[in-house]
């Protein structure tokens, strides 16, 4: 799989794939936008995404 590649699981989520690690082992992550808020708010920001 190409880096930067998005691609869709079964219920529709977006993932981008990062990198192989090796190993069979690879990094990839939820492919959503980053809200625009500080650092010290952004945990809360995200938990609400989940």
């Amino acid at each position: 799989m190409n880096l930067g590649r998005l691609f869709t699981i079964s219920d529709d989520q977006q993932f981008r794939y990062l990198e192989n690690m090796g190993e069979e082992d690879h990094l990839i992550i939820l492919n959503i936008p980053t809200p625009n808020v500080s650092y010290n708010a952004l945990n809360n920001q995200l938990n609400k995404l989940v």
